[in-house]
């Protein structure tokens, strides 16, 4: 395989805040339950395909639609990202310096974001090697085998752990909606702390938390709950 400019999925919302809490997750079920509304799904059930540097508007099932642009410089060695058919979206993060962005747009902004990821051969003897993973979002970072407890990679030991195949679940809500989520090189997160240069791996689904609108309230309601009321008290008072 080639050895491609640095991945990331950015996913595009409203404007946020430079900053925000994140709290990690590795159980969907206890992702959704922190979340408390119903969720999105998205099973990257679109048809095998792939999505050249440059292509845009690339539809990948009925809460995503991926766009994918090429690396600044202009070059196509990067390998394609797409679907396998399977429903399952291919990627890769790498540590060199070209970059192709993948941008997963919703109609809402997002307070939470999950996915299920594993290798991207699905053979024990591929590994996946979750250090190499990073995740940016609202101006925090992460690596996956961190959160997973298996390495502790701001420490700069240089330590190359796989997890396994997968899959694996991994989640993230904010205090505040996010204006996007990027997948990195672990190598971006902990300078000198990772070691490998290039991880593929599989997305199989993806967990999308949308915000919650409140709903105001009209403006007459609070002088009819007060008409309501006095009513109720010069009812109680006749009754007297």
């Amino acid at each position: 395989r080639h050895f491609s400019g640095l991945l990331t999925a950015a996913i595009v919302l409203a404007a946020a805040p430079a900053s925000a809490a994140v709290v990690t997750f590795t159980d969907q079920a206890s992702f959704e339950a922190a979340f408390g509304s119903p969720v999105i799904i998205e099973e990257f059930d679109g048809p095998a395909s792939e999505f050249a540097a440059d292509s845009t508007g690339n539809a990948v099932g009925s809460g995503i639609t991926v766009d994918v642009n090429g690396p600044a410089n202009g070059s196509l060695d990067i390998p394609p990202i797409g679907l396998t058919g399977n429903g399952q979206l291919d990627a890769e993060v790498d540590s060199f310096v070209e970059v192709l962005t993948i941008g997963l747009n919703f109609a809402d902004p997002l307070l939470g974001f999950g996915f299920v990821i594993q290798n991207d051969s699905q053979t024990v003897a591929r590994g996946l090697n979750l250090e190499e993973i990073g995740i940016l979002l609202g101006g925090e970072s992460f690596i996956l085998s961190d959160i997973l407890g298996l390495t502790n990679s701001s420490d700069g030991e240089n330590v190359n752990t796989a997890s396994g195949d997968g899959p694996q679940f991994f989640g993230f809500l904010s205090d505040t909606a996010f204006s996007s989520l990027e997948f990195v090189h672990g190598d971006d997160v902990a300078p000198g702390g990772v070691s490998g240069s290039v991880e593929s791996f599989f997305l199989n689904s993806a967990v999308l938390a949308p915000q919650v609108a409140t709903v105001p309230l009209p403006a007459g309601l609070p002088l009819l709950l007060a008409g309501l009321g006095g009513m109720a008290m010069v009812g109680r008072r006749r009754k007297a």
